[in-house]
């Protein structure tokens, strides 16, 4: 029998729109198959062990449009794809793997070279899902991944959790874990659905209760989520959005430019240099990012962060002026 993995590969061949001829079939895996008789014989192995029958159509191609076209129907796949999954991932599982595929998403422009639709057609395949974080030292390491579980688990199922954060018990409605520079968070909502922030799950001290089944229904939030996680520098919200223009010298700016930006960032080519234009929340994060480019970036508007920034470059300067203690 052809291996398990080529099995698979044959059988989302013959399920797509297209399906395939046993010579195309042939000439695709030519380090595979010889002959037709061992193509054949991968058809039934696919019926006895996947439980997929391969059917011939009325469609002819290849020489004289003779050669028949070999399909599996799209609902049979679909639903092996379904039954596969659940034997192989736990719904926990699931839900950690589809946190890590999103963040992956949001944090690597590899990502969208797959194509727009990459992430979900894997989480078409996968489901809600999660895989637990690696506990070694690794730099994605995290130590209580157990409340990230968690978290997800009230999100997908829209229900409640009592937390210890800050030296405080709350009653917390989870809407969104992301990760954000590094770190794992969860935008949640409180009792009452009155007012929405940011937690860092690694922050949470102790899950004080078990998920909670809500004596009624999750309120909606009063603001949507959605363009919160389209802003680069405030998915951490800190104030009302402001308006940031900033201008990048040439080299920089061009190294900048490729990042995986979203919509919402504007960059225009302004002589020998860049201006990136940005609607944001996030005042903190984004005077870390003008800071971390020094001399190459200048805040142009607002005035009050050109100010800010300009103080806290003065007492840079003022702190590596003076002896080291």
């Amino acid at each position: 029998m052809t291996d398990f993995l080529h099995l698979l590969d044959l059988a989302s061949c013959l399920a797509s729109g297209q399906g395939a001829t046993v010579n195309e079939i042939i000439r695709k895996y030519e380090d595979v198959y010889t002959s037709r008789s061992s193509v054949y014989a991968d058809f039934q192995n696919l019926g006895k062990h996947f439980d997929l029958l391969v059917s011939e159509s009325d469609e002819r191609r290849g020489v004289s449009n003779r050669e028949v076209v070999h399909r599996i129907d799209s609902g049979s796949w679909d639903r092996f794809r379904r039954r596969f999954i659940q034997n192989v991932l736990s719904d926990d599982d699931r839900l950690l793997l589809s946190f890590m595929l999103e963040s992956l998403g949001n944090l690597s422009p590899l990502v969208g070279a797959a194509g727009d639709d990459f992430i979900s057609r894997l989480q078409s395949l996968i489901g809600a899902m999660t895989v637990k974080p690696i506990g070694s030292g690794s730099y994605f390491a995290m130590k209580n991944a157990d409340n990230l579980l968690k978290l997800l688990q009230a999100q997908d199922k829209k229900r409640s959790l009592y937390i210890k954060y800050n030296g405080e018990k709350r009653l917390v409605w989870p809407l969104k874990c992301f990760m954000f520079s590094g770190g794992v968070y969860c935008f949640v909502m409180n009792k009452d659905g009155s007012r929405c922030y940011t937690i860092s799950v690694p922050r949470i001290e102790s899950m004080l209760k078990p998920l909670q089944v809500p004596d009624k229904k999750r309120p909606e939030p009063e603001i949507d989520i959605e363009p919160i996680f389209s802003d680069p520098f405030g998915i951490v919200r800190e104030e009302e959005p402001f308006t940031a223009v900033v201008r990048i010298d040439w080299d920089q700016g061009c190294y900048e430019k490729e990042k995986a930006w979203p919509d919402s960032v504007s960059i225009l080519e302004d002589g020998d240099g860049w201006l990136f234009t940005v609607r944001t929340h996030g005042r903190y994060w984004l005077k870390r990012w003008v800071l971390s480019l020094g001399t190459a970036a200048e805040v142009i508007e607002p005035a009050s962060l050109r100010a800010e920034i300009a103080g806290d470059v003065k007492a840079m300067a003022a702190l590596y002026d003076a002896q080291p203690s």
